[in-house]
């Protein structure tokens, strides 16, 4: 067992010979030389300075910038004018109704109205005589409406002027009567006889 034992100490002595050996024979036995190699003196030429040439510096240009001219914006007016907004439009060809019989472009007209009383009688007093649109749902015909007039006594008619085209109504009243008629006034003149009731 002492024998056995002793085996790996013998290894390692013979393994760490064996390294000493080959480092010796292969950097333990060479020789430094050195040799050394005169050359000619020679004298140094001066190298030349080089100054670099100035670059030239870009000026930039400016340009002129446009003056921003700002103006005032003329500020909207509200006008009391009465827009004809509430003017139905019609399809091309449809039957018109509505606010749609009134020619708000047409010339006006006017509408004579004339009273007679009933047959044999004879007209004592003032009548009068209150005229509207059709339609009041149409304020874009013309704002004013109704319009009144009197028919005063001695007199048998009375005349409204400045009527656009279209349909309106009348209401006759005399001797606490009052009869009402529809009218369709077209440009230029127009007129009704109205028979009154005692």
């Amino acid at each position: 067992m002492k024998g056995l034992a002793a085996i790996p100490v013998i290894a390692i002595v013979v393994i760490i010979g064996v390294v000493g050996y080959f480092g010796y024979k292969t950097f333990g036995n060479k020789e430094a030389i050195f040799s050394f190699v005169a050359t000619p003196s020679e004298t140094p030429t001066p190298t030349p300075i080089v100054t670099p040439t100035p670059t030239p510096t870009l000026k930039p240009t400016v340009k002129p910038i446009p003056k921003i001219v700002i103006t005032s914006i003329p500020s909207a007016t509200l006008s009391s004018t009465p827009s004809p907004s509430a003017i139905a439009t019609q399809l091309p060809g449809a039957p018109k109704s509505g606010c749609a019989l009134y020619d708000l472009g047409g010339d006006l007209g006017t509408w004579k109205v004339t009273i007679q009383p009933e047959s044999g009688k004879q007209l004592m007093g003032d009548a009068g005589v209150t005229i509207s649109r059709k339609y009041p749902e149409c304020p874009g015909v013309d704002p004013g409406f109704p319009v009144i007039q009197i028919i005063h006594q001695g007199e048998t008619s009375t005349t409204f002027s400045g009527m656009r085209p279209g349909p309106f109504h009348i209401e006759v009243n005399y001797h606490g009567h009052s009869d009402g008629y529809d009218l369709d006034i077209h440009s230029g003149d127009n007129s009704t006889t109205v028979t009154v009731r005692e």
